[in-house]
């Protein structure tokens, strides 16, 4: 079974990401579900509580009790997030629930001595902006990016076997010129590295500054500490760069710019898609059917291009999420507001449609082949689109007109071998440029395209 059937209770899902579509996103469970966002913020009141005695601000924590207290990280659970959960149901704040859910473990630990300086001098934005940004730096380097990389080799595979076939460019939906398959696709595979490259070079900025970003709370109660380096020390930690300055809140320019980079990537395998589908529907390629599937519901003979379709909506619906992420969170009423908060808790969502959008593009072109007899035909089937051969070679003699004289003798009609070659011996050439022009095929004119298919990025 390709994807096995979802769980029973996933059949009372709203979201047909967790109903539907679960078995597919379930990688994204570790990254985007509430759970992960408690566990993250865990983790992040745990480092900072760690860093304080570290650079000497508390008193010094030793190496057991560091060690006791980054295992209530490591075993941070469904029933450890239940139990924050309904610290949360009694005092409606998800981040204050944390620093209570750490003190009553601290109580079981004795560690209560710690407790006051749990989350001292730091407000929500300080712990959310850098667990959100853990998410989204552990989810694109170890679900997005990889699998990308794989569509891009499954396309690699696939210009691989068919990278010298001829077929016929079209523009405008009208046959252009010949060029090569491998050529083609050749493009979407240095499309895409060139903006993977771009997502791996996002830089994600945290924020750590207090209530309105001024650091006020700890510069008040330790004026003679350096919190400036202390901040750089602490978000060095997770790998993050620190955004300064900043009100209460992050800027969301960094999380935009990876929306956007993540919508141009979508954007490109939507191109892709719609193009393979055309190539299908013309006959020119084909899929592979597999026993036991069913195509249509009523029209047992055909096997529809569902991969590619599902691909196209599901990358659509990502990019609709991702356009939206990345209008709304670089805005905030003045020194904070706080409709980011609910949006926020919807990024999986687009990460979601774009992995199945990915998964089934994938599935699509693993069982893509594709009918040459059926390109071949459509090549040969209008001579005319050797035109633009004919009109340069003339304008190489001299000729003030050589384009309209090939357009009079050519616009409008469809013409076989004969009748081109019969056409085009009316031009004035010398006989070596005549016989250049007679021997040329739409398949053979098709100029640096073998080069262009082995130059992807």
């Amino acid at each position: 079974m390709l994807f096995p059937a979802p769980d029973m209770g996933s059949l009372q899902a709203i979201s047909p990401l967790d109903g539907r579509y679960s078995n597919k996103i379930s990688p994204l469970v570790d990254y985007f579900s509430e759970l992960a966002l408690i566990k993250r913020r865990v983790l992040v009141e745990i480092e900072y509580l760690i860093q304080l005695s570290e650079d000497g601000v508390i008193e010094k924590i030793d190496s057991k009790t560091k060690k006791e207290l980054r295992n209530i990280v490591e075993n941070f659970d469904l029933n450890e997030g239940k139990l924050v959960k309904d610290i949360e149901g009694n005092i409606r704040h998800d981040v204050k629930s944390v620093e209570y859910y750490l003190r009553h473990k601290f109580a079981d630990l004795n560690f209560s001595y710690l407790n006051p300086f749990i989350h001292i001098g730091l407000t929500s934005e300080d712990v959310n902006s850098v667990a959100y940004r853990l998410m989204l730096k552990e989810v694109l380097g170890n679900v997005i990016i990889p699998k990308l990389e794989l569509v891009s080799g499954e396309l690699g595979k696939f210009i691989a076997k068919n990278k010298r076939v001829p077929m016929l460019a079209r523009t405008h939906g009208q046959a252009a010129l010949p060029t090569l398959l491998g050529k083609e696709f050749a493009v979407f595979v240095s499309r895409l590295k060139i903006q993977i490259e771009q997502l791996k070079r996002i830089r994600l900025r945290a924020k750590f500054g207090g209530a309105v970003g001024n650091m006020s709370a700890l510069k008040f109660a330790f004026p003679n500490y350096d919190w400036m380096q202390f901040g750089q020390n602490f978000l060095s930690k997770f790998k993050l760069d620190r955004a300064l300055p900043t009100t209460q809140i992050a800027p969301g320019d960094d999380l935009a710019e990876v929306f956007h980079v993540m919508m141009r990537i979508n954007s490109i395998l939507i191109d892709l898609d719609q193009d393979i589908w055309r190539y299908i529907s013309d006959g020119w390629f084909v899929q592979k059917g597999k026993k036991g599937f069913v195509g249509s519901s009523t029209m047992p003979q055909k096997i529809n291009p569902i991969e590619f379709e599902n691909s196209e909506g599901n990358l659509q619906l990502a990019n609709g999420m991702f356009h939206f992420l990345s209008g709304k969170l670089p805005i905030s009423r003045l020194q904070r507001d706080l409709s980011d908060s609910t949006v926020l808790r919807n990024v999986g969502v687009g990460f979601g449609h774009s992995l199945i959008g990915y998964l089934s593009f994938i599935q699509g072109i693993k069982v893509l082949g594709i009918d040459k007899q059926k390109i071949k035909q459509a090549l040969f089937s209008d001579w005319s689109i050797l035109g633009e051969a004919a009109q340069v070679l003339l304008r190489n003699t001299g000729e003030q007109d050589a384009y309209e004289q090939v357009a009079e003798l050519l616009r409008g009609i469809k013409v076989g071998e004969k009748e081109w070659k019969k056409l085009v011996s009316k031009l004035k050439l010398n006989k070596r440029d005549m016989q250049k022009l007679l021997k040329l095929t739409p398949a053979n004119y098709i100029g640096l395209s073998q080069v262009m298919a082995d130059h992807r990025r």
